[in-house]
């Protein structure tokens, strides 16, 4: 049994030096053959165990490049309230709609969570100022308000997977629905 066990172990041995030997240039299989005491040994000593551990270990992968602070950082705090008039709420979302189309064009689908959930908290807002809406007008703005909050979330799950194709959905849908708000809320004044 402790023949086949060092028997075994010399196999190890011999596979993993022909493996080191072709990737990195060590002593010839037959030499290294002689190191693990298969055949008589020769004057080419074994290489130093700290430089064929060092081999095995690859180099680290590359760092990704940080994000640029413009990408992911939030046109406001969540620390900072939101406006609380309708014409500058109007203008908040339309701007994070659009920064969400910028970092869509420069596909920087992981950084779309930022704005997309902003325009959420922006349309969330937007039900407080449907006193003054028509019943037919507050169901427009309701049904507009239910579709950004869905596609915001939709935006922050496609774009942490960096799937495109749903992303481009999901903002075609947030983008009607964020023009649907501005329309209601334009011809409820």
């Amino acid at each position: 049994m402790l023949a086949k066990a060092v028997a075994g172990m010399a196999l190890v041995a011999l596979v993993m030096s022909l493996v080191l030997t072709a990737q990195s240039g060590l002593p010839s299989a037959s030499t290294l053959s002689e190191q693990t005491g298969l055949a008589p040994r020769t004057q080419a000593a074994p290489p130093a165990r700290s430089d064929a551990a060092q081999m095995l270990v690859s180099p680290p992968p590359p760092a990704p490049p940080a994000p640029s602070p413009e990408v992911v950082a939030p046109l406001r705090s969540a620390a900072d309230p939101l406006p609380t008039s309708l014409p500058a709420l109007l203008d908040l979302l339309a701007t994070y709609r659009e920064e969400v189309r910028e970092l869509i064009d420069r596909g920087q689908l992981g950084a779309i969570y930022v704005p997309a959930l902003a325009a959420k908290d922006v349309a969330l807002a937007l039900e407080d100022h449907a006193g003054g809406l028509t019943d037919r007008e507050l169901v427009r703005a309701t049904a507009a308000v239910r579709r950004v909050v869905l596609e915001a979330w939709n935006l922050d799950a496609y774009g942490d997977r960096g799937d495109l194709e749903p992303v481009i959905r999901a903002f075609t849908a947030l983008d009607a629905a964020t023009v649907e708000l501005k329309d209601v809320h334009e011809a409820g004044r």
